[in-house]
């Protein structure tokens, strides 16, 4: 699962006596190049019955991106060339690596288990991202998938329910749902320390299909990231189920309860040059439910996410 991580719904946005300055907001220009370090740790755990698995995802990526246009309204357009992949996927007792710095390592990208993340090293998207965050248009996956499926080894039994899963979860549109269900962290209106705003999401999940997020964000105050001052923005939201399965879940037909779901998000927005220097996203849920005719189940899964800017290109 990736969270990692809108709807544009702000819904109450606080005054302050101290307003931002410059605004608290993304300001791009065109010709900016940033390299950023993702790492990510992924858990998840099912237990159908008396029985229990396990899946545990290390993943880091390198990326490259840099601002193509800045239009009047001050959204722009990015690319982000993903520069380096590594992964280490532990599925029960097994355990398979990807590093794309190694040449020995480019066959694995024909391994279902490992395809969706090598089949992303060396590519490239595009989006167009508001000065509030909010992802207005992303480009580029829907290639990228059909890359990753045409590699596919046709004998491996996992080969089917990858190319399912693509199709579904990694066109254009389907990403551009994942990113705008938590990237949109900055206020529309100025903002002072101490000052919040709120907003809802929705995010898409395998299980349930979609899970509604409440945000509530925090300017925390300033902090000196490498010599540099920046705004230290808190996002906490609680999450909801919709109040029936819906068709297309796992539990269509059946019963879902969301036992445990929280979400935090903490930007540190450098406010001399505008842009995000660093991020850290943590979530936990755990989801239990039931469908005619089979045993009751609980999923679980805690992701942590941080991305650390790593300088000009």
């Amino acid at each position: 699962m990736r969270v990692v991580r809108m709807a544009l719904a702000l819904a109450a946005v606080s005054s302050a006596v101290v307003l931002a300055e410059p605004p608290l907001q993304l300001r791009y220009r065109v010709g900016q190049t940033m390299r950023f370090r993702l790492t990510s740790t992924t858990v998840q755990s099912l237990k159908r019955g008396e029985t229990t698995s396990g899946t545990t995802i290390r993943l880091t990526q390198e990326i490259l991106r840099q601002v193509e246009q800045v239009a009047g309204d001050g959204s722009a357009w990015l690319t982000s060339l993903y520069t380096q992949v590594a992964c280490v996927l532990e599925v029960g007792p097994n355990r398979v690596e990807f590093d794309s710095t190694k040449p020995e390592d480019a066959a694995k990208a024909s391994d279902p288990l490992l395809a969706r993340f090598a089949g992303m090293a060396g590519k490239t998207v595009r989006l167009r991202v508001a000065p509030t965050g909010k992802m207005l248009e992303v480009q580029g996956f829907d290639e990228i998938a059909q890359a990753i499926s045409a590699r596919l080894d046709p004998a491996h039994p996992m080969t089917a329910q990858l190319r399912t899963s693509l199709e579904d979860h990694y066109t254009n549109a389907a990403m551009l749902r994942r990113i705008q269900a938590t990237a949109e962290v900055f206020p529309a209106a100025p903002v002072g320390q101490g000052g919040t705003w709120s907003r809802t999401g929705v995010m898409p999940n395998p299980a349930v299909k979609e899970i509604m997020l409440d945000f509530t964000y925090t300017w925390a105050g300033n902090e000196a990231m490498d010599g540099v001052e920046c705004a230290h923005i808190v996002g906490e939201a609680t999450m909801k189920l919709p109040k029936e399965p819906p068709i297309g879940s796992r539990y269509a037909g059946g019963s879902a309860i969301l036992e445990a779901g929280t979400y935090r998000h903490d930007v540190w927005l450098d406010l001399p040059a505008g842009f995000v220097r660093s991020a850290k996203e943590v979530v936990k849920m755990r989801i239990t439910g039931e469908v005619p005719g089979a045993a009751p189940q609980t999923e679980s899964v805690e992701q942590e996410t941080e991305m650390t800017y790593l300088g000009e290109k």
